[in-house]
């Protein structure tokens, strides 16, 4: 009877064992799906690594909170005006940028800024406050800048 219960006993551990490995082996393959997934660009980043601080989000809600008119603030709304408002400077510069390279400028202006603002119809509601800026036609060339002299070589001239 001692011999048959231990053998029950080390083919119940020797189940248990393999049902390990067999759950080892399982999470080791849906990881390497995951990642597999991951690489193709297939599967969104958990909820924990997507959250990132906002910065921005506290000057919103208080912004909000400002009007009467605004009642409750649900938690992700400034979160997500901020990442709208983000995405929205960035097509923003950029789009001033390449208007910038395009001309070969060196130096951004607002010229270019108001070229893209006329060019993009997305930015239309943007056109009364460029208005003022001067057009890219009349702006001035960029100008090659004189070198300085040091101020060795003008004491010495004065003498």
């Amino acid at each position: 009877q001692d011999k048959a219960l231990r053998m029950k006993e080390s083919q119940a551990e020797d189940k248990v064992k393999a049902e390990e490995k067999v759950k080892a082996e399982d999470a080791a393959l849906e990881k390497e799906e995951e990642e597999a997934r991951e690489q193709e660009g297939q599967l969104r980043p958990s909820l924990r690594q997507a959250r990132k601080p906002c910065p921005l989000a506290a000057r919103i809600k208080k912004l909000m909170q400002a009007d009467e008119d605004v009642g409750k603030i649900a938690q992700a709304t400034p979160t997500l005006l901020a990442r709208a408002m983000e995405l929205f400077l960035k097509k923003l510069v950029e789009g001033t940028c390449n208007v910038a390279q395009s001309r070969q400028a060196k130096t951004v202006s607002t010229s270019h800024l108001k070229h893209f603002v006329s060019m993009d119809k997305s930015t239309d509601f943007l056109k009364e406050k460029v208005a003022s800026a001067p057009d890219l036609g009349d702006a001035p060339e960029a100008k090659p800048k004189r070198k300085r002299s040091s101020g060795t070589d003008k004491a010495a001239g004065a003498e």
